[in-house]
């Protein structure tokens, strides 16, 4: 599929790169010919016969000529756009994208064919719908859907693109305004919420991850929470439930930094002896892939990448064609207080929480005697990483390039989700969880 693919793309750069210079030459040869003969045209016209009459430019008719060009040029340029948009999806995933195989062992699609067909059935209906959304949701349902959501793929509207907000291991890292102590930046000090739910049930909802965030609309930077006392208020309430037989702890909506937050504040005061694990990061070679597994790395302090043959001695599974390189994951947790709750810890999580890396800290947490609660999210956008840009300025592919593994090479993400109940859909209120958990 891949070879398909590169066969094709090396022969329109062999042909562009041989043919350019005299492609060229014949555009602008026509360009100056065209513009010669609707000048010289009408002229010669008059000349020949006093009888035609050469319209004034200003001519009511040539007015709406005109305006009936400028339509199909906007036309054919928004044709042009949605079918290079198209192309440009195709080429980055087969790029970077490492679901294929994944992909087909599900459907037993061939992607390579399969996109042509859809790209053909594009050009039978690009002109149809002038709405500005046509393009994403063709390529979302049409081609991506058919993905099964492996990677968190999807493309986007993405108004006001600014690359240091939309890159998650940008958020907390180089906006000066964190660190410059002329800059007040106001602390909401909400992030958390405790609740007795009932005798002997406490409830905690935890609304964020991160400490920073930008304000939507201005982009005005913000602290989610004071990050010198967050790890403090959550241990200290931990060590308040002695009395308590249930702990909810409700992380619904948050996707990203589980690392950083998840591991340190609320696994870690559980665990009574070291946890250790050992995973593995692999990507293929595009730019895209090779960009976020620098950012990651360097995120983690986690070192540089190698060859993804030199990692894979003891896997009894094998990687995806196409995979160049990778890196170990070692997680290491030690614990933190001296908690004293035995009753049963829940954990409410949706689809943005099973997405990228944090498979592997569910799992760390489920191991850890965590029983997790998972509720479906269909608007989730799962876990945050770098964006590409499609041909259209306004819309973005977004995917996670990053394949981790076990110990054992089996691929984290076509595990799959996994969980010890299944929140039904619309339950939001926190009574209303209680209930089914009492009920489960």
């Amino acid at each position: 599929m891949r070879m398909q693919w590169e066969r094709l793309r090396s022969n329109v750069t062999h042909f562009l790169s041989n043919k350019g210079r005299q492609l060229k030459y014949a555009y602008w040869t026509g360009a100056v010919l065209l513009v010669v003969f609707l000048f010289a045209f009408p002229l010669w016209l008059g000349y020949r016969s006093p009888n035609v009459v050469v319209l004034d430019p200003f001519h009511p008719n040539v007015i709406a000529a005109r305006r009936r060009w400028e339509v199909e040029m906007l036309r054919a340029r928004r044709e042009q756009t949605r079918m290079s948009a198209f192309a440009v999806m195709v080429h980055e995933l087969y790029e970077n994208y490492p679901f294929f195989e994944a992909a087909t062992r599900r459907s037993g699609l061939n992607y390579m064919e399969f996109a042509l067909d859809v790209f053909g059935e594009l050009m039978e209906i690009v002109h149809d719908d002038p709405a500005q959304v046509f393009i994403r949701d063709f390529i979302n349902d049409y081609y991506l859907s058919y993905l099964f959501g492996l990677g968190n793929v999807r493309v986007a509207m993405q108004a006001g693109l600014i690359d240091w907000i939309h890159h998650p291991y940008f958020f907390n890292h180089y906006d000066w305004r964190f660190t410059d102590e002329r800059h007040v930046i106001p602390v909401r000090e909400d992030n958390v919420e405790f609740a007795t739910l009932t005798q002997g049930v406490a409830y905690m909802r935890i609304h964020n991850f991160f400490a920073k965030g930008y304000e939507d609309v201005t982009r005005l930077p913000f602290w989610q929470f004071d990050p010198a006392t967050q790890g403090q208020l959550l241990l200290g309430y931990f060590e308040s439930l002695d009395n308590y037989e249930h702990l909810i702890i409700d992380v619904r909506g948050n996707a990203n930094n589980f690392a950083g937050y998840f591991v340190p504040y609320i696994l870690s005061p559980f665990l009574h002896v070291p946890m250790e694990k050992d995973f593995y990061a692999f990507h293929m070679g595009g730019y895209m892939a090779r960009r976020v597994s620098y950012a990651y790395r360097e995120w983690h302090n986690l070192g540089e990448r190698v060859d993804a043959d030199t990692l894979t001695g003891n896997f009894t599974y094998a990687l995806p064609e196409g995979i160049v390189s990778g890196f170990p994951v070692p997680v290491r947790i030690q614990p933190a207080g001296d908690i004293s709750f035995d009753g049963r810890v829940w954990l409410v999580v949706d689809s943005g929480s099973f997405s990228g890396p944090n498979f592997m800290y569910l799992q760390m947490a489920r191991e850890a005697g965590f029983t997790i609660v998972y509720q479906e999210d269909t608007q989730s956008e799962g876990w945050d990483t770098t964006f590409v840009r499609l041909a259209a300025a306004t819309i973005v592919l977004r995917f996670n390039p990053l394949y981790f593994t076990d110990a054992y090479g089996r691929s984290l993400e076509e595990t799959g989700r996994v969980y010890d109940y299944r929140l039904p859909i619309g339950i939001e209120d926190r009574m209303d969880v209680w209930r089914f958990l009492e009920g489960v």
